[in-house]
């Protein structure tokens, strides 16, 4: 039965890189990063089943440090298009979450009597259910947040993100080890308690604290955003203001782009909103139609 402990293991790791390129920022185009992502984690489960056939399967968790956490790392270094600590800080969270699902799974599996069937059913339901949550509450937000903070606050994110990452590191663990007594089972559920106060407050923080200081009142812009238009999966095209000239920007994955400028008669449609309320916005629809009527 140690095979599905060992499948189990493996699915963590793959799910580990996943979660943080959820959450990451690319440096490359969305079909470069897939492509370098997929082969760099295909290289780390093949190293890892490898010593673990080599070696014994009891070996993994003793070398895991340098066959999975300091590669997936230096993947994340050379994909991001961030690499001071906001890198550093995104790689702390999502390991230190992935670490504590592995360690409530493994728990779960030794209340059901062991066998490791517990466990891999657990792993394999729980990891895509997380990543999905944090697809759709959390990337767009976190992607935002990592824009507007300077490099130095994501410094003193990731001191304490690292701290919580070795808490849950030392006092965990691993499937196999002879489980602790009282003390030693209270200090695990004291770090793993207070990992989740810890992502409860940056949350906050970030969703309230943090926005006050960066949110500018509507009186005191002067860029504003006019309208947007999903176009595709994470790409959209947007008509922003700044001052009394207007643009036409596309966003994407790997970044935003300048499309043209808008005419005088162009800028027209958003520059004067309807008396009264009344009236109807420009179609930007029908305004693309007739940017590509024009060429």
């Amino acid at each position: 039965m140690t095979v599905l402990r060992d499948i189990s293991y493996l699915w963590s790791i793959l799910h580990m890189v996943a979660l943080f390129f959820i959450l990451f920022e690319p440096r490359y185009s969305q079909r470069v990063t897939l492509l370098a992502g997929f082969l760099g984690t295909s290289a780390l489960l093949i190293v890892n089943v490898g010593a673990m056939l080599w070696m014994g399967h009891g070996i993994i968790m003793g070398i895991s440090f340098f066959t999975c956490t300091i590669p997936s790392l230096l993947i994340g270094f050379a994909l991001s298009r961030y690499r001071d600590g906001r890198l550093f800080f995104l790689f702390c969270l999502t390991d230190t979450i992935c670490f504590w699902l592995m360690q409530i799974t493994n728990f779960l599996d030794r209340l059901a009597g062991g066998g490791y069937v517990v466990l891999l059913v657990t792993r394999l339901l729980v990891f895509p259910v997380v990543e999905a949550f944090f697809w759709r509450n959390f990337r767009q937000p976190y992607m935002e947040l990592q824009r507007k903070l300077n490099s130095g606050t994501w410094w003193l994110f990731t001191a304490v993100g690292g701290t919580y990452y070795l808490l849950i590191m030392f006092t965990s663990v691993p499937v196999d080890t002879p489980m602790p007594g009282p003390a030693g089972i209270a200090r695990i559920l004291l770090v793993l308690l207070l990992v989740l106060c810890g992502c409860y407050l940056f949350t906050r923080w970030a969703g309230t604290g943090l926005s006050g200081r960066l949110v500018i009142s509507a009186g005191q812009r002067r860029l504003k955003v006019l309208e947007r238009l999903p176009v595709g999966k994470d790409q959209t095209l947007l008509v922003i203001q700044l001052a009394n000239r207007h643009f036409l920007l596309g966003s994407s994955p790997s970044g935003v782009s300048l499309l043209r400028e808008l005419t005088e008669e162009e800028s027209a449609l958003w520059a004067a909103p309807p008396c009264g309320g009344e009236g109807t916005p420009p179609d930007f629809r029908e305004f693309l139609r007739k940017l590509r009527e024009k060429k």
